[in-house]
């Protein structure tokens, strides 16, 4: 899910797991297929600094039909590196239909982006300052919080992890 601040530089990616989402912001304005790359691969090493008696055999990515950083050539061969990367038995990339939505993780960018705006109209004009790096301030401190997860533990998404990335690591 692609969020912009008015410059368009702040751009989020939101990626599900089983009870909660990754978010990453980034002043990248491209939103293409080496910023999805770049994205899942923080996302699966999180998975192995997080849970590292657990060993993940399987990777299973579900996106929209968008061509310009998920439905093509490069991501696809991106999904073969995931393999040799990760040392995978299986990986599976599902495409959504166009036009029939693309499931919860589009509410859940929904509520960020509206979020964003909320928390700025209720800023004086002097506190306003919407560079990508803010958005991303924001965002961690609100939502990569254990007062978040404990209002949302009895949610179906009780964490969010907000993740920084700097254009330059984005080739």
């Amino acid at each position: 899910r692609r969020v912009e601040d008015r410059d368009g530089a702040a751009i989020l990616a939101v990626a599900e797991r089983e009870d909660g989402a990754h978010v990453f912001a980034t002043a990248d304005r491209k939103h293409d297929t080496h910023a999805v790359q770049l994205f899942l691969t923080r996302v699966m090493d999180w998975f192995n600094e997080t849970v590292p008696d657990e060993k993940f055999t399987k990777a299973y990515l579900r996106s929209d039909n968008a061509g310009q950083h998920f439905k093509n050539r490069y991501s696809l061969r991106f999904l073969t590196a995931l393999f040799v990367m990760y040392n995978l038995q299986d990986a599976a990339w599902d495409y959504g239909c166009p036009g029939h939505g693309k499931g919860p993780w589009d509410g859940l960018g929904g509520m960020i982006k509206s979020w964003l705006r909320r928390t700025v109209l209720a800023m004086g004009i002097d506190e306003v300052d919407l560079d990508a790096k803010d958005c991303y301030e924001r965002l961690k401190q609100h939502f990569d919080s254990d007062e978040w997860r404990k209002e949302h533990e009895d949610k179906t998404i009780n964490q969010i992890v907000v993740h920084w990335v700097d254009e330059a690591s984005i080739q």
